[in-house]
């Protein structure tokens, strides 16, 4: 049996009481110049950062830079990468590529043990243009149909020269997230980014902003105090005449993105986004439960030979007569109407059935039996959904069965199976016996002959 609701509410209470969290965040200073560090060409750094608490599980660790601060000298550039996640701590490792100097690369980290969030990295991927207008669109998959929002931003480049790119999301479906990359020159060769999804209350986005100049400033706002902002950068036209230099810097009611007072940086548009961070999720998805079973067990007298199982979704228009497995995605339906015929064989087969009626109940177990003159038997079952989301279903049908299992991403993933239909041999060693049984059967002893038969199946029904 399962209580899905009770389950998830005591996974909630017992990493309550043990203190787990589920969102951490921070800043790395031992990558930041202002605390000391200074990259040398060339080399490989491995920081440690530790997280404020106890994740119950190993979390996902996103990165947003805050800092970009390059050397014009060229070719030049580095990579960034979390190398180990464990429960209280991770690690990160910068490389720097060339032989000209990387100054620092301080960063915000945002850390969530959550299916309702992904994290996609990208270290290094390498560009390779055939001429000086390039674009490339990147499909990356993902585990969760309910993402409905998404940011990609830039962690690391390298360039042989002036720069003018841009990265965007082009879209996001059930499945997949399609990226596009656009470069107006040959210099950038590599590029390092990462794609933050989420479900459409777990990070708010808000549009692009594209800025001639070298240095945007904000209009008065307030910070939110109960979520994380941030900004990440989609792309930028740097000329390359002195160093690359782009920083996030926040005032009590305002910001500024770009070059910092003390020196230019040669840059002449800035495409960024702000962002920002939830410290919970609250909304749930539930399983969905079937309303109700009607069962029918049949005589159809010129009855053809068909499959095992035929199966029917009336809503998804759905029709499936051979074993297969397959992922369903639903949306936008509350209802799904599933019909399911069963063809009884020669050897009398039983059907045992489960249904999942509701959340905090049994599962439901039942037994059909092809009696008597019984050739089909059919079940007709009306599903309803719990919540409104995209759920993905597994259809499974093979010759011994039928499974429907459906599966939801909340902190944890779930999966619950809505219903199951299994084919069981049914009296095969008595078969004979209980053939000549029904055979001697006449009106004149009809009484004593059905008692007897009724002694013999429950015998065989308690074997």
């Amino acid at each position: 049996m399962k209580y899905y609701n009770l389950s998830f509410f005591l996974s909630i209470l017992i990493a309550t009481n043990l203190g787990f969290i589920t969102y951490d965040t921070g800043f790395a200073s031992s990558f930041n110049y202002e605390d000391g560090f200074l990259a040398n060409p060339n080399t490989n750094y491995l920081k440690e950062f530790s997280f404020s608490g106890t994740f119950e599980r190993p979390p996902q660790v996103a990165l947003v830079i805050y800092k970009y601060n390059y050397d014009y000298y060229q070719p030049n550039g580095y990579d960034i990468q979390v190398t180990e996640v464990t429960t209280i701590k991770f690690k990160v490792q910068l490389r720097c590529l060339y032989q000209h100097r990387v100054y620092d690369t301080p960063f915000n980290w945002y850390a969530y043990d959550d299916r309702r969030i992904q994290v996609i990295s990208v270290v290094n991927y390498d560009i390779s243009q055939s001429s000086v207008s390039f674009s490339t669109q990147i499909t990356h998959p993902h585990f969760n149909p309910n993402f409905s929002k998404g940011i990609i931003h830039v962690t690391s480049l390298c360039y042989t020269g002036p720069i003018d790119f841009e990265l965007s999301i082009v879209s996001i479906n059930f499945q997949d997230v399609v990226i596009q990359i656009k470069s107006n020159n040959f210099n950038l060769i590599k590029l390092g980014y990462q794609i933050f999804l989420s479900i459409d209350d777990a990070i708010d986005v808000e549009n692009q902003i594209v800025y001639n100049g070298d240095l945007y400033t904000s209009p008065t706002l307030t910070f939110p105090s109960d979520k994380d902002w941030t900004i990440g950068l989609q792309g930028l036209n740097w000329g390359q005449t002195i160093n690359l230099r782009v920083k996030r810097i926040q005032f009590s009611n305002y910001y500024t993105y770009g070059r910092w007072p003390g020196g230019n940086n040669n840059v002449s548009i800035l495409r960024f986004t702000n962002i920002y961070f939830h410290r919970s999720i609250t909304k749930n998805f539930l399983p969905w439960i079937i309303k109700t079973v009607r069962v029918s067990q049949t005589e159809y007298y010129n009855l053809q030979p068909a499959p095992i199982f035929t199966v029917a979704i009336t809503e998804l228009s759905k029709v499936y007569a051979t074993p297969v497995t397959e992922t369903l995605y639903v949306q936008s339906k509350s209802q799904l109407h599933v019909e399911i015929r069963y063809q009884c064989d020669q050897l009398k087969k039983k059907l045992y059935t489960e249904f999942f009626m509701c959340s905090s109940c049994n599962i439901k177990k039942l037994y059909y039996y092809c009696l008597r003159s019984v050739n089909a038997i059919s079940i007709y079952a009306l599903l309803n959904s719990q919540t409104t989301a995209v759920s993905a279903f597994t259809i499974s049908i093979s010759n011994n069965g039928i499974s429907l299992i459906q599966t939801i991403q909340n902190q944890l993933e779930n999966t619950q199976q809505i219903l199951k239909v299994e084919q069981l041999i049914f009296f095969i060693t008595q078969q004979s016996y209980i053939h000549s049984q029904l055979n001697n059967l006449n009106f004149q002893s009809v009484n004593h002959n059905l008692l007897q038969f009724k002694g013999v199946l429950k015998e065989q029904i308690e074997m």
